[in-house]
């Protein structure tokens, strides 16, 4: 349970460097995490991983929408299954390839572990997880590759970053890892800081940008809204009057309280595309 807890304190922390309009981040250290527990320490701790991966994901989950359309659960199902299998398939690769008491005391080496643990298991996982995303309409097509390869990249860069740290941390002998211990943590470390804060400063330009798409959209929600009243108030009666009314307030306000629960706008793009879009199209299919 403490690698479970461990591995869902790692994937919170992370969930707040999510880029819009993209679902992933630019490093996801629960990646490295996972295949440095497997690496180490066996298969046997998969259903801490397991665990820990529900747990990540519960925040996302909709017992309504659920109920509602049970194909969710498939694909949230999916997203979990994707994250294991990347652990899986690395660890599987790794220790065939290159076995599991090797030092990675050369380039070579070096080279075939972030081939085998970080690039062609993220490679097939993060695939697979945006093409669930994208069958559940969670995004449109044309953020597919740019998902992808966010989640991609992200994976990718959490492994190379993690493994080295839990290699020179655990991986046994430990007098062949412990001397290793600063000329590997301290640039790793350095890089993982430098990630983070680029990571940081395009996230608040893309949702300074997204906020000012926010506010178009809203401008033309109610550019049509009344257009579609001055073309049609001939045939409202004064009872539909108040219900046109009370439409477009508990519009507004329901986009606003959107926004404030929010308030970390990781799922903007979302609300922009989806949240107004639909609306939009339940509100002005009636003529």
């Amino acid at each position: 349970m403490l690698i479970a807890g461990i591995y869902y304190v790692v994937s919170t922390t992370s969930k707040l460097l999510i880029l819009p309009p993209t679902f992933a981040a630019p490093i996801w250290p629960a990646a490295g995490l996972g295949v440095g527990v497997l690496l180490l320490w066996g298969y046997r701790y998969l259903p801490a991983l397991i665990i820990g991966e529900i747990l990540t994901n519960i925040p996302f989950y909709d017992i309504n929408l659920f109920l509602k359309e049970p194909s969710y659960i498939l694909a949230f199902s999916i997203l979990i299954l994707s994250s294991v299998l990347r652990s899986v398939l690395a660890t599987y690769l790794v220790n065939r390839h290159l076995g599991n008491s090797n030092n990675y005391l050369t380039l070579r080496s070096v080279t075939k572990l972030i081939i085998f643990a970080a690039v062609i298991p993220t490679f097939i996982s993060s695939f697979i997880a945006t093409l669930a995303l994208y069958y559940k309409d969670i995004f449109y097509f044309d953020s597919f590759l740019v998902n992808y390869f966010t989640w991609w990249f992200g994976d990718a860069v959490g492994i190379c970053v993690m493994l080295p740290i839990m290699f020179v941390l655990f991986k046994k002998p430990r007098n062949i890892w412990k001397p290793r211990l600063l000329k590997t943590l301290i640039p790793v470390f350095l890089t993982f800081i430098m990630v983070i804060i680029a990571a940081i400063n395009i996230k608040n330009l893309e949702l300074s940008r997204l906020i000012s798409i926010l506010d178009n959209k809203i401008d033309l929600l109610h550019s049509e809204v009344i257009n579609k009243f001055e073309q049609e108030k001939h045939l409202l009666t004064p009872h539909s009057e108040v219900e046109l009314a009370e439409l477009i307030n508990s519009l507004y306000q329901n986009d606003v309280q959107v926004i404030m629960n929010n308030n970390n706008l990781q799922n903007i793009h979302f609300i922009v595309y989806s949240d107004i879009k639909n609306k939009t199209n339940e509100k002005f299919s009636h003529k």
